[in-house]
């Protein structure tokens, strides 16, 4: 109600409701507000667009309504008809809201096409595209705030994990803008953050001052929105939160080739700043690799700031004999210091150790962003450097802890002089959790040596490594419990699950599935979860952490006691240090049978009755389960079968109690066209039952016209009769006393009564054309002579008519013949019966059988009477399962 650009659903749904929480239902619809600001509405959920919905009594589905609605509503709405996974809508919605807000794609069609092909390019699957339709005009082109340009913000880069202040300015804000703003700003990576300032308006002019306690390293934008004359504004920037670092001017190292153990070099290295945070108290020293600082060496020592941009050099005499190394360390992401180390170390002529000569340009790295833990095989990376002036063939190089091998032998391709190799290592098995030292032995065949595999170690490097504690993920037992487990637990209800789970590691563990088991852990099977899942997920648990859950038991079915168990990591895809806590019992409790809800009966009066009466319902609603349920919704009105036709309306009983029986009074207006009342109870379906039948009843109708008004005299037979035909969709009738014309416009196969053909509709049923134009030439319809069947469960009585035949005199004998025409279809034979009495004399049987689909009208011969006076007395009756139609009746003098 409030007008958004974009209203973007994530979670479960079905065609009439967001969540099994109801977040938003069918039923909410007619709360909606106008509004002059129509969101465009997508939906990361399940069934919301599905079009070919009904499954009665609900027939449109959400996003069909929300375009539809004449309040609020949507102005489109991109929706699955069917169901996903969250991960494949994420993909969806995130190029969606990119061709919306990044490419400027503005027309509804043109944006969600380009979301479907930009989410078959990155994943080549054409499920999801397939699956969502845009309901609504796909020329419609969205109304988006106009970019007035930049917020000025300074400085445009902060230092990350520290308190920080970002001023913020904007000027020439248009005149009517309200004194009164609110600055927003979020974190550009994942939406995060969301702070909101007020901020005042002064002659046109916004300055203020944004702090923060600490930002985490990330792009952030600020922004402004405000209104003019001609709509929504706004104005944005964005400023970085950095990680201080110092960088190396690679061009500043000199290289150059081999030298003699005397021999010394001129060497120049320059350090700069490459943000825009000055950095402070940087010690730089220069140090032996592998080795602490050695007095008595030349070692340079030395304490530095460098602001933003800035640059420190440094030019000195390298000689072998000097310390191979500059390392610096500055303060970085609060509260660690940050280190940097540049390796002086160029190919030098041969030594006492021979000409080859390696070692590492860097400390041994591990291969993972996570720490190594007591889990998982440690792996570590090395760059392996030849400073010598020859090339290194052959070698090996292994990782060993207390002089043992605990990895295989990695083989090293070969080096040239300078040339540098990265490889990895790893232990073959995890490492104890606490502080150790591995060692990096580099090895070469020996030549000299007489063993079959002699090797000689040419490199071995220690570093102190800190295995930490893996993950181990343990339920905390007091923390599960069952909602509503005191009053019951209804069958086939969800069942909400409340547990928490935590993580006893020093690394975070991802990705934690967490299943039901009904039965037991280990043999029992799961239960089904949220989204027809048998999995639900935890994305992270952090170190030492507990995290709370809510798991969604959907088919509990079985009535009696349940004996659930929650289980996490039960394939152990995810490494743990113990699987021991696991498991976690949920508390026993009962589940009751469902029950059903009938409708144990139905009144209605009155019955017969005209357009515009008001009818009454009395509704009988039952209840067989053990416990209350509600709130039941109950639909009532009036349809019509034929068209299909209704008028409704909604009563919600809040609550009905435990095996009771409930009455309903409602009323409502008779709508014309319709034939029948009917009520439905729990029509949404938002309550589960045993057994959804017996959930409606139906009483026909009797909807009539006074025709005493309108006929003409009796020997007439004629009335005009077009505006109460335009009351009703069909067109059988059936002449009542007195003078009464009802419409029957309910038809079956099974009823016996006339279907609904438009072909089919002659004199006979009234509302064809006359019998004969020639005669009938005043337009109104003819009366009499008609027949037709009446409901199944009526008992249709004689109708007797008197048959205008003019004057012909006394005691004249006349042939009789009837036109009549069947509907009755039998194994593609059509079958009619009725009777004929003319003018008291004995009934005579018109039964006929025409072996055709075409319903012609049939002549069939009654007899000879004599015609007494001007009128000629019919009676006509029917035989219950046949419908007839009286085209006319043909009399003519007998020969002679």
């Amino acid at each position: 109600d409030e007008g958004r650009l974009l209203v973007i659903y994530w979670g479960h749904g079905g065609p009439n409701l967001w969540s099994h929480e109801r977040l938003f239902h069918l039923a909410d619809l007619r709360q909606l507000r106008p509004t002059s600001h129509i969101p465009f509405v997508a939906c990361a959920s399940c069934d919301n667009a599905w079009l070919d919905y009904p499954i009665p009594p609900v027939h449109f589905s959400m996003g069909e309504l929300l375009v539809k609605q004449p309040n609020g509503g949507a102005i489109g709405v991109f929706a699955p008809v069917s169901g996903a996974t969250p991960y494949e809508h994420q993909t969806l919605m995130t190029r969606l809201v990119e061709g919306l807000l990044r490419r400027n794609v503005r027309r509804l069609g043109e944006a969600t096409l380009y979301a479907k092909n930009q989410y078959y390019g990155q994943t080549f699957a054409a499920s999801i595209p397939q699956q969502y339709v845009l309901v609504g005009d796909p020329a419609v082109k969205l109304k988006l705030p106009k970019d007035d340009g930049q917020l000025v913000l300074d400085p445009p880069q902060v230092a990350a994990d520290r308190p920080v202040a970002v001023s913020v300015s904007a000027s020439s804000l248009p005149e009517e803008t309200s004194s009164s703003l609110t600055l927003y700003v979020y974190a550009i990576e994942d939406r995060d953050l969301g702070l909101t300032r007020p901020v005042e308006v002064i002659r046109s002019n916004v300055r203020a001052e944004l702090t923060f306690e600490s930002l985490r390293e990330g792009t952030y934008c600020v922004l402004l929105p405000y209104f003019a004359r001609d709509g929504l504004h706004y104005r944005a920037a964005r400023f970085d939160a950095i990680r201080p670092e110092v960088a190396l001017n690679e061009e500043t190292v000199t290289i150059t080739s081999a030298i003699g153990t005397t021999d010394s070099l001129p060497m120049r290295i320059e350090f700069f700043n490459p943000t825009q945070q000055s950095l402070s108290s940087i010690l730089c020293e220069q140090r032996f690799l592998n080795a602490p600082l050695q007095k008595g060496l030349l070692g340079l020592r030395d304490c530095f700031s460098l602001p933003a941009g800035a640059s420190r050099r440094y030019e000195f005499e390298w000689t072998p004999a000097c310390p191979n190394l500059m390392k610096l360390a500055w303060r970085g992401l609060n509260p660690l210091l940050e280190e940097r180390v540049v390796h002086v170390m160029l190919p030098r002529k041969s030594d006492a150790m021979g000409s080859v000569a390696l070692c590492l340009s860097r400390d041994l790295q591990p291969t993972s962003s996570q720490p190594p833990t007591d889990v998982e095989s440690l792996s570590l990376a090395a760059e392996i450097w030849n400073i010598g002036s020859d090339s290194c063939e052959g070698a090996v190089a292994v990782l060993e802890q207390n002089g043992k091998p605990i990895g295989n032998q990695v083989p090293i391709p070969r080096l040239g002089p300078g040339e540098r190799r990265s490889i990895a290592l790893s232990s073959r098995d995890p490492l104890p959790a606490g502080e150790t030292t591995v060692t990096l032995v580099v090895s070469v065949p020996d030549p000299a040596s007489t063993a079959t595999n002699g090797w000689r170690r040419l490199f071995v490097y220690s570093q102190p490594v800190k295995i930490l504690r893996g993950p181990d993920l343990e339920f905390v037992p007091e923390s599960v419990y069952v909602e509503n487990a005191t009053s019951g637990i209804i069958a086939r209800t969800t069942v909400m699950i409340h547990a928490a789970i935590r993580n006893n590691g020093d690394v975070p563990i991802r990705n934690v599935p967490i299943q039901v088991y009904v039965g037991d852990p280990k043999s029992g099977s799961p239960g089904l979860m949220l989204n027809g899942e048998r999995t639900m997920r935890i994305p992270e648990i952090p170190p030492y952490e507990t995290v709370p859950f809510l798991a969604r038991w959907e088919d509990c079915s079985k009535p009696g006691t349940a004996r659930v168990w929650l289980v996490a990591n039960r394939q152990r895809n995810l490494r743990e240090r113990n699987y021991d806590n696991n498991t976690l019992e949920v508390p026993p409790f009962t589940v009751r049978p469902l029950g059903d809800f009938r409708i144990a009966g139905l009144t209605v009066t009155p019955t017969v009755c005209e357009s515009g009466t008001t009818v009454s319902f009395t509704v009988l609603v039952s209840n067989d389960a053990d416990i209350a349920r509600g709130p039941l919704d109950i639909e009532y009105g009036f349809d019509n079968p034929l068209t299909g036709a209704k008028a409704r309306e909604r009563y919600v009983l809040p609550s009905i109690g435990p095996m009771t029986t409930e009455t309903v009074r409602v009323s409502l207006p008779l709508t014309a066209g319709m034939t029948r009342a009917y009520a439905i109870v729990n029509a949404s379906r938002e309550l589960e039952e045993a057994d959804a039948g017996g959930n409606d009843a139906y009483v026909y109708l009797t909807p009539v016209v006074d025709l005493v008004e309108s006929s003409d005299a009796r020997t007439q037979c004629k009335a005009d009769l077009s505006r109460y035909f335009a009351l009703s969709d069909a067109r059988n009738c059936e002449l009542l006393e007195p003078g009464v014309l009802r419409l029957a416009d309910a038809f079956t196969s099974t009823s016996g009564l006339m279907p609904a053909s438009g072909a089919w509709y002659r004199a006979g049923n009234v509302v064809g054309p006359p019998i004969r134009d020639e005669q009938d030439s005043d337009g109104k319809w003819t009366l009499a002579p008609w027949r037709i069947d009446a409901f199944p469960n009526e008992n249709a009585g004689a109708l007797t008519l008197s048959i205008p035949v003019g004057p012909v005199g006394n005691d004249i004998l006349a042939d009789v013949y009837v036109h009549s025409r069947c509907a009755q279809v039998y194994k593609n034979v059509r079958l009619g019966r009725f009777s004929i009495t003319v003018e008291g004399s004995e009934p005579q049987i018109v039964d006929f059988k025409l072996e055709q689909q075409s319903n012609a009208p049939q002549r069939f011969y009654v007899g000879r009477y004599s015609v007494g006076d001007d009128m000629l007395d019919v009676t006509l009756n029917t035989t219950t399962g046949s419908a007839v139609s009286i085209v006319g009746f043909e009399i003519a003098p007998a020969a002679g």
